[in-house]
C-alpha cells in the first residue's frame, strides 16, 4: 500500500509529459491555415524535410493556382501574423499586405513580381511578434531622405529589413545574408528555420504540383551547401 502515492506520481508524470508531446506535436498556426487552404480546394498538401542536419524542419508545399493566388495572399499575410516572401523571375520580394510587392525596400505593386503568371514560390513567413516593427521600419524607407533604401541592388534590402531592433530579417530565420535572387530563395527553402513552414507553388495545374518529385519542390540548393547557409 506504500507504494500506491509513489505509482500515483509516476502516473501522473506521464500524463504531463504525454500532454507535453502532443503538444509538441501540434501543428503551428500556419500550417493548420496552409491545411484548411487545402481541404477547401481539395488540393493535395507535400511535407519535405528541408534544413541543417541538425535542426531539421517539414516545408509544408501546397499548390497555387491563378484563381488561387489572392486567396493565398489574404490567409498568409498580416491578418494572419505573416509576410510572403514571393519568388519570381530571379526576384524575392515582400507582401505585409494582399497586393504588395515591396522592391528596392519600398511598395511598388509592381504586376511582373506581384501576381501568379511569373511561376515560383509564395513563402508564408511567420512574423507574429515582429510585424510592428517591421512595418514601422518599413513606413521609414518611404522617406525620400533615407539613407537605408537599398538604390543599388534591388533585393539588399530584404535580407536586411529590420524585423526587431538590430535584428535583420534572415538572420531571424537562421540564415546568412544575400544579395542574390536565386540565392536568396535556396537558402530560404533548404535553409531556413521554422518561421517558414509552409511554401506555396505557383503551378498552372494539379498535375503540374502532382509530378514534382520532393526534391523538383525544394529545387537547386544554395550554391555554398545548406550548412554554410544558416547562422
Amino acid at each position: 500500500m506504500r507504494a500506491l502515492p509513489a505509482v500515483r506520481w509516476l502516473i501522473a508524470a506521464l500524463v504531463v509529459l504525454a500532454a507535453g508531446a502532443a503538444k509538441a506535436q501540434a501543428p503551428s498556426r500556419l500550417v493548420q491555415l496552409a491545411s484548411a487552404y487545402a481541404k477547401a480546394r481539395n488540393y493535395p498538401v507535400r511535407a519535405v524535410a528541408a534544413g541543417p542536419a541538425a535542426a531539421k524542419v517539414n516545408r509544408v508545399f501546397v499548390p497555387i493556382l491563378a484563381a488561387d493566388h489572392a486567396p493565398f495572399q489574404e490567409t498568409f499575410t498580416e491578418k494572419n501574423g505573416a509576410v510572403i516572401l514571393r519568388y519570381a523571375a530571379e526576384h524575392l520580394s515582400m507582401a505585409v499586405k494582399p497586393g504588395d510587392v515591396y522592391l528596392w525596400a519600398r511598395n511598388s505593386g509592381s504586376p511582373v513580381y506581384g501576381d501568379h503568371s511569373g511561376g515560383g514560390y509564395s513563402a508564408a513567413v511567420d512574423l507574429a511578434g515582429e510585424l510592428p516593427h517591421l512595418t514601422q521600419w518599413l513606413g521609414a524607407r518611404q522617406d525620400p531622405q533615407d539613407k537605408l533604401f537599398c538604390s543599388g541592388n534591388c533585393m539588399e534590402w530584404l535580407t536586411n529589413a529590420e524585423v526587431a531592433p538590430g535584428t535583420p530579417l534572415f538572420h531571424l530565420l537562421g540564415l546568412k545574408r544575400s544579395k542574390d535572387g536565386p540565392t536568396m530563395k535556396a537558402k530560404l527553402i533548404h535553409g531556413a528555420n521554422q518561421r517558414v513552414e509552409v511554401v506555396g507553388v505557383h503551378v498552372k495545374s494539379l498535375d503540374e504540383f502532382n509530378a514534382k518529385t520532393d526534391q523538383d519542390l525544394l529545387g537547386p540548393p544554395p550554391p555554398m551547401g545548406v550548412e554554410d547557409a544558416v547562422k
